[in-house]
C-alpha cells in the first residue's frame, strides 16, 4: 500500500508510471472522442494547394490582406491568425526601393503607383484595424527563478487577463513564465490591437504528446497573455476582460462572456480533440470545418461557411513545420490546436481533472488495499480473483463514465495498481497456506469422502481446521452379520476377500450420497452426514443410502454364496443429533470423527436389529425428519447402553409401499396397529396384529407386540 502510495504521490519522477497513464489517456480520447460542438469555429488553412496556387510562404501582406478581407466579407466574427510577422514585407517597392538605395546607392521610383500601393504592411494593417482580429505570437518560456526578461518594443499590450482569488489572501498558483516574447511589426500589432501567443506545448510534459495546453502564459511579472483560442473567443463574445479564478492550491475556473470552464494547474486546459470522417482515407483526425486558402480566393468557397464564426488562419502544409504530435494524430497542425480548444471552450467540454483527485485517489488506493486484504481473507481464491476482475473492470468503466459524461480525466493506474500488488502479495501467501491445509485436508479425509466431496472440503478447509465444534450430524453403522461365524470358517485370505467387497460396496455408495466414511471398525463401517461438510437433507441421504446398501447387499448374496459357500447380511442402525466433531487422538497420531450420545446410541441400535430380526433401525430424531418418504414402522421403546432414558426406536423398511410387495399388507396392518395401541385401542390392535401375523407369520416386530399386548390384556383381567 505504501509503495502504491509513494508511486502516485511521485508519479512525475518515474517515466515509466507516466507513460503507462499518458497511454491510458490517449486510448481514452483515441476512443471516445466525439464530432466538433460549437458550430462556431473554422479554419482557413494556408495548404499545399494554395501555396502551390499563390506561390511559396511568406505571402505578399496585399494577399494577406485581400485573403483577411475575404474572410471578413464572408461574415467571420472574428479572425485569428496562427502566424507572426516579425519583419517588414520585403515584398513591398517601398522596402525594395530602400534596399537599392542601400545597396546602389540609387534613389529610385516607381511611376504611376499609387502611394497607397507603396507599403503592402500598411495595406493589411488597415485591413486588421477595420474588423476584429487577432495575431500570434510566440512566448520564449524559461522556468528558471533567475531569468531576466528581454525587453520588446511590443508596446500594444492589453492587460486583458484578471486573476482572481477565490478568497482574500488567497496566493496565485505558478504560472508558465516566459523571458522574451516574438511579436508582429509594431505596424500591424499596434492596428490590430489584440495580441496572443500560439505555443502549444507545455514544458512540463513528458512526451511529443500534446494533451494539455496553456490558456494563459506569464512574461515576467508584470504582463499576462491569452492563448489565440482564447482571445478569439473573448472577442467573439464581445469581451473586454477574461476572469481566471484560484485558490491555494491551483486555477479553477475560467470565465469569458458565457463561457465558463474548469482550467488545470498552471492554467492549462486538457484538449478535447475531434474527428471526422475522411472520403478515401478512412478515419482521420483533424478539426473541421477547415477550407483551403486558395478556394476562398478563387470565390469557389460559400461564404455561409465563415458567416458568424472564429476563423483561424493558419497552416497544415509540411514544408512549414507546424505540425504537432497529439494523441490522435501525429500530424496535427498547431492552428488545429488552436482551433480545437476554441471549439472546446465555446462548447464547455474540454477535459478537466478529477476535482479534489489527490486526495480521492490516495483514500481510493487506502480502500482498495484494505478490501483486497478482506477480500483474500474471507474468500477462495478464485472468487478473489473474480472480486478483483470486477474491481478493475469497475474502475475502469467509472473511468470511461466520468470522461464520456462529463469530460472529467481520471485515470484510475495507481488504484490498479495497489490492488494487483496486495492481491499478488497476499495470493502467494494464501497460496502456500492453501497447499498447506489441502495437504491436511487429503491426509485427514482423502479416504473419507468422495472426490466430490474431498474438493468441497477443501474450499473450506480454514474451517476445517480449527478447534472442535458441536454439530448436526446423522450417523450410521454398517455391521456385517455374523462375522465372527464367517471369519472362523474360511481362510485368512478368504476373510480378507470377503470383508474387501463388502466394505468397497457399502463405502462406496456411501460416497456416492456425499457422506463421510468415518472409519471401518474391523467388519463395520461407521459413516457420517452433515459433518465435516453439509449436504442437504441429510437425513433423507442417510437414510436412503442404508436402503442401497440392503439392495446392494442383497445383490452379492449369491457371489458370495458362489466364491465363499456363505449366505452375507447386514445390520444397519441410524441416529441423528448433536454430536462433537473435530481432531481426536494423541499428539502424534489423530482423526477427524466424531463423539457423543448420538454415536453411541447409532451404535446400539444397530445389534438390536438381532433381537426384532430387522435389517435398518433408526433414531427418533432421524424419523422426525423424514416426513412421509419412506416407509418406516414404530418398533419399541428400548433401552440402550450408556443411557438412562428409553429410545424410540423405529424400522426403515423401503422408500414406498410397492417396494415391499407381499408384505405390503401386513406391515400395513402393523402400523394401524402402533396406531391403535397409541389411542388405547388394545383390542382392536390385537386384531390387526393377528391379521398381519397370519400375512407374514416371520415377522418378529409383530410377533413380540402381539405377545406384549396379549400379556398386557391377561394381566388386566387378573
Amino acid at each position: 500500500m505504501f509503495l502504491c502510495l509513494g508511486l502516485y504521490l511521485f508519479e512525475n519522477r518515474i517515466d515509466f508510471i507516466r507513460a503507462v497513464n499518458n497511454a491510458y489517456y490517449d486510448q481514452l480520447l483515441t476512443s471516445y472522442h466525439t464530432e466538433v460542438q460549437s458550430g462556431s469555429v473554422a479554419i482557413i488553412d494556408l495548404d499545399e494547394a494554395s501555396l502551390e496556387q499563390f506561390g511559396q510562404w511568406p505571402w505578399p501582406r496585399y494577399r494577406i490582406a485581400d485573403l483577411t478581407q475575404k474572410i471578413i466579407d464572408a461574415g467571420a466574427r472574428v479572425v485569428v491568425f496562427d502566424i507572426v510577422f516579425p519583419e517588414e514585407d520585403r515584398t513591398s517597392p517601398k522596402s525594395i526601393l530602400n534596399d537599392i538605395e542601400d545597396r546602389f546607392g540609387v534613389k529610385g521610383e516607381i511611376q504611376n503607383l499609387p502611394p497607397e500601393l507603396l507599403d503592402f504592411d500598411d495595406i493589411f494593417a488597415k485591413t486588421l484595424a477595420s474588423h476584429p482580429t487577432v495575431l500570434g505570437s510566440h512566448l520564449h518560456m524559461n522556468q528558471s527563478a533567475n531569468a531576466k526578461v528581454v525587453k520588446s518594443n511590443h508596446k500594444s499590450y492589453k492587460d486583458r487577463v484578471i486573476l482572481k482569488g477565490l478568497y482574500k489572501g488567497a496566493r496565485r498558483p505558478a504560472l508558465l513564465n516566459a523571458d522574451k516574447i516574438t511579436v508582429s511589426i509594431p505596424k500591424l500589432a499596434d492596428a490590430c490591437g489584440n495580441i496572443a501567443f500560439f505555443n502549444s506545448d507545455a514544458d512540463y510534459k513528458v512526451d511529443d504528446q500534446l494533451r494539455v495546453v496553456p490558456l494563459i502564459l506569464a512574461l515576467g511579472k508584470d504582463r499576462i497573455y491569452p492563448s489565440l483560442a482564447l482571445e478569439g473567443v473573448r472577442l467573439f463574445h464581445g469581451q473586454e476582460k477574461i476572469i481566471v479564478e484560484y485558490d491555494e492550491i491551483s486555477f479553477k475556473k475560467l470565465r469569458v462572456g458565457p463561457c465558463e470552464i474548469d482550467i488545470g494547474d498552471y492554467g492549462c486546459i486538457g484538449v478535447n480533440y475531434r474527428s471526422i470522417q475522411g472520403e478515401n482515407e478512412g478515419t482521420e483526425f483533424s478539426f473541421q470545418p477547415s477550407f483551403s486558402a486558395s478556394s476562398l480566393m478563387k470565390g469557389e468557397l460559400d461564404p455561409r461557411n465563415l458567416q458568424d464564426r472564429i476563423v483561424f488562419v493558419g497552416t497544415s502544409a509540411p514544408g512549414l513545420k507546424d505540425l504537432k504530435a497529439t494523441p490522435l494524430s501525429h500530424k496535427f497542425s498547431g492552428v488545429e490546436v488552436q482551433a480545437t480548444i476554441a471549439d472546446n471552450i465555446l462548447a464547455g467540454d474540454n477535459i478537466t481533472n478529477l476535482p479534489y483527485s489527490k486526495v480521492i485517489q490516495i483514500f481510493s488506493i487506502i480502500f482498495i488495499c484494505f478490501v483486497t486484504i478482506l477480500i483474500n481473507g474471507r474468500c477462495t481464491a478464485l472468487r478473489s480473483s473474480l472480486i478483483t476482475v470486477l474491481i478493475v473492470t469497475a474502475l475502469i468503466a467509472a473511468s470511461v463514465h466520468l470522461f464520456t459524461a462529463y469530460h472529467i480525466r481520471y485515470i484510475p493506474l495507481h488504484e490498479i495498481l495497489a490492488l494487483v500488488a496486495i492481491y499478488t502479495f497476499i495470493s502467494l501467501i494464501s497460496f502456500w497456506e492453501q497447499e498447506k491445509q489441502t495437504r491436511w485436508i487429503r491426509n485427514v479425509f482423502g479416504s473419507m469422502v468422495s472426490p466430490q466431496v474431498l474438493k468441497k472440503l477443501e474450499e473450506q478447509s480454514t474451517e476445517l481446521h480449527s478447534l472442535s465444534s458441536k454439530e448436526e450430524a446423522h450417523i450410521m453403522f454398517v455391521d456385517l452379520k455374523s462375522f465372527t461365524e464367517i471369519s472362523e470358517r474360511l481362510t485368512p485370505d478368504q476373510t480378507s476377500s470377503l470383508l474387501k467387497q463388502f466394505l468397497s460396496t457399502t463405502s462406496n455408495i456411501v460416497l456416492e450420497e456425499e457422506g463421510a466414511v468415518d472409519k471401518f471398525i474391523g467388519d463395520a463401517v461407521m459413516a457420517v452426514w452433515g459433518v465435516p461438510f453439509k449436504v442437504k437433507n441429510p437425513a433423507i441421504r442417510t437414510c436412503e443410502t442404508a436402503l442401497k446398501i440392503k439392495e446392494a447387499v442383497e445383490g452379492l448374496k449369491e457371489k458370495m454364496k458362489t466364491d465363499f459357500d456363505y449366505d452375507i447380511d447386514m445390520r444397519i442402525g441410524i441416529n441423528s443429533g448433536e454430536v462433537i466433531a473435530g481432531n481426536f487422538g494423541s499428539e502424534t497420531k489423530y482423526q477427524y470423527t466424531v463423539i457423543g450420545d448420538t454415536v453411541n446410541v447409532a451404535a446400539r441400535l444397530e445389534p438390536l436389529n438381532k433381537k426384532y430380526n430387522t435389517k435398518i433401525l433408526i433414531g427418533e430424531e432421524t424419523k422426525s425428519q423424514l416426513d412421509d418418504q419412506f416407509v418406516v414402522r414404530k418398533i419399541a421403546k428400548v433401552t440402550v447402553k450408556g443411557k438412562i432414558d428409553e429410545v424410540q426406536v423405529y424400522e426403515l423398511l423401503a422408500r414406498n409401499f410397492a417396494e415391499l410387495g407381499e408384505r405390503a399388507s401386513a406391515i400395513k396392518k402393523y402400523i394401524n396397529a402402533t396406531t391403535l395401541v397409541e389411542q388405547g385401542q388394545h383390542d382392536a390392535a390385537i386384531t390387526e396384529l393377528e391379521e398381519a401375523q397370519k400375512l407374514d407369520p416371520q415377522d418378529t416386530p409383530t410377533k413380540i407386540l402381539l405377545e406384549k399386548l396379549n400379556m398386557r390384556q391377561q394381566l388386566a383381567t387378573v
